[in-house]
């Protein structure tokens, strides 16, 4: 059973243009760009370890990719003007 979904920032500063393009192309699939490099998704702590694990496998030593984890009681309290609003948690039901 997957954990608990919770708001997974991603952020990176990378130098190679193809690079890049296939890490936002991955992040693209699993969330929302806020920013030209920065993604809100919603996930479980194992995927998004995975995810990040895999994202570090295609950037060299000089360039950075970030995770940062915001409990549900920090996304309630964060604030976003412009652009695509923070991530809200959802319930889906399947009949």
């Amino acid at each position: 059973m997957a954990g608990r979904k919770q708001l997974i920032v991603f952020t990176y500063d990378v130098s190679k243009d193809r690079i890049r393009t296939k890490i936002a192309d991955i992040l693209e699939r699993q969330g929302i760009r806020v920013q030209y490099s920065v993604f809100e998704c919603r996930m479980d702590m194992e995927n998004a370890n995975a995810l990040f694990s895999k994202l570090e496998l295609l950037i060299d030593p000089e360039d950075s990719i970030r995770m940062y984890v915001i409990p549900e009681d920090g996304r309630e309290k964060s604030r976003a003007f412009g652009g695509a609003p923070i991530s809200e948690a959802q319930d889906f039901y399947l009949l």
